[in-house]
This record gives C-alpha cells, sequence and structure tokens, in this order.
C-alpha cells in the first residue's frame, strides 16, 4: 500500500464521525498544475497569482486535506493554533501554512508572519504524532520520501534567503525532523 493510502487510513481514525474523502475538506487530482488558495478552507483552484503553486510533472495522485476551518472541527482535545492543511501524495507529505494577505513591505511584518506561521507548525505536529502513537503508529514512518512544512508568503514577497531563514529552517529541522521551506511552489515528483 502507497504511503499517501496508508496516511490516509490512518489519520480518518482520528476523525471519527467524519469521512474524509466526502467531506468538503479533502480533495484529490492529479493534474499537472496545482494552485491552493485560501477560500477558507483551503481548496484547489483555477490559477491564482495570489496561491501556493503545486508542480506535479509525473502527474501522481496529489491529496489536499484542509485542517484550519476544515478537519480541525474534529480534532479532540486541540485547542492551539493548526495550519492550514497536510499537502500529500505516495512520496511527500507536507504541511502548509498560507500567509497569502501579508501585504506589507516591512521584513520585520514579514518575518513575523513567518515566526507565526512556524509556531502554528510547533503546535500541531507534535498534537499529530501524538496522537498517531495512540493509533500504535508514527507518521514518520508511514514510507514517504521527504516530509516538509511551507510557509507561503505571496509571490512578491520572495526570494527571502538570509542568515535568519537558515536558522529558523535548521531549528526547525532539529524540533520535528520535517525540512522547513519559505516558499510559494512545491514540486513533487
Amino acid at each position: 500500500m502507497d504511503s499517501d493510502v496508508r496516511f490516509l487510513h490512518e489519520i480518518q481514525k482520528l476523525f471519527g464521525t467524519v469521512t474524509l474523502e466526502t467531506s468538503s475538506y479533502y480533495s484529490k487530482s492529479n493534474e499537472i498544475y496545482l494552485y491552493i488558495i485560501d477560500k477558507p478552507p483551503i481548496c484547489f483552484a483555477a490559477k491564482s497569482s495570489n496561491s501556493f503553486e503545486v508542480g506535479n510533472p509525473n502527474r501522481t495522485r496529489i491529496h489536499l486535506i484542509a485542517i484550519d476551518q476544515g478537519l480541525d472541527n474534529f480534532l479532540e482535545d486541540y485547542t492551539g493554533k493548526r495550519p492550514e492543511g497536510i499537502l500529500l501524495n505516495k512520496n511527500d507529505l507536507c504541511f502548509i501554512e498560507l500567509k497569502l494577505n501579508v501585504v506589507s513591505q516591512n521584513s520585520i511584518t514579514q518575518t513575523q508572519r513567518v515566526e507565526e506561521a512556524i509556531e502554528q507548525f510547533d503546535n500541531f505536529i507534535p498534537y499529530l504524532k501524538n496522537r498517531f502513537n495512540e493509533l500504535s503508529n508514527n507518521f514518520m514512518r508511514l514510507g514517504f520520501d521527504k516530509y516538509e512544512a511551507y510557509v507561503v508568503l505571496p509571490l512578491s514577497r520572495y526570494p527571502r534567503f538570509s542568515a535568519s531563514t537558515a536558522i529558523r529552517k535548521l531549528a526547525f529541522g532539529k524540533r520535528h525532523g520535517i525540512e522547513l521551506f519559505e516558499t510559494n511552489l512545491k514540486v513533487f515528483q
């Protein structure tokens, strides 16, 4: 069984009363180009200049699960901030937080929004790990090649390469075993 199918099967157990694949909080596609917008909840959409762009050159099956303003209503005992959603295919599992409404050109404001997104990941990822462990399964061992987290600002805010970006990325990786990206593009292989 592919990693994405195993993950969907396991995460379904967390949501007991809602059937993930028939809910409005789940979608899948094998299109070459996908665009994720912050509707809410997040969803695939037609090309948009204010979106998270997903490249899928091999036309693999891509799944999008809306967590914030979506399945979070069904998470037992979780009260913290949470990321927008989870994006995955059979090889990669990605947490995503969209900060597409950042209009300030001020780098301090932009950095604050990135740090806010990281805090959302810091709250949610351990929660999800613990819930999977309660199910006797570690989602970090479901066989994905990559585990990633994406903080997505508007396209006009990139590229953002700095020492503080590198420090955030390194610290995040140490905390969660997941690689952090600050970009508005993900390409699945």
